[in-house]
């Protein structure tokens, strides 16, 4: 059975806050801080971008949070290119990530 976005956007959320919870962003050089803590952010407005989604009661409506989830987690995937090359991620990590995003972007219609 097929997952639906929010199951996985669930689970990003959850595999990205593993990486993200150890690390003291306050100890982090700024630069690093300034790549790393809009991530946190993003996360949230995506998921509840996709929530919006699944809960919408028109195609109007749906469309219009499918494009505002697109959006989001596009910007999601950019900033955790960008916080792999200060360290944050390894490759692996943005692979995995990089792909979880374009599933639930491919599930958005």
């Amino acid at each position: 059975m097929e997952q639906s976005p929010f199951e996985l956007m669930r689970k990003l959320t959850v595999q990205l806050g593993g990486v993200l919870s150890p690390i003291d962003m306050h100890a982090m050089p700024q630069d690093t801080q300034k790549a790393a803590l809009p991530i946190r952010q993003q996360l949230i407005d995506a998921r509840l971008e996709v929530r919006d989604y699944e809960l919408a009661e028109t195609r109007a409506e749906q469309r219009k949070a499918a494009e505002g989830a697109k959006e989001r987690l596009e910007t999601l995937q950019q900033s955790i290119l960008a916080a792999s090359e200060l360290g944050i991620f390894s490759a692996a990590d943005v692979a995995q990530f990089s792909a979880q995003i374009q599933q639930i972007i491919s599930l958005l219609q």
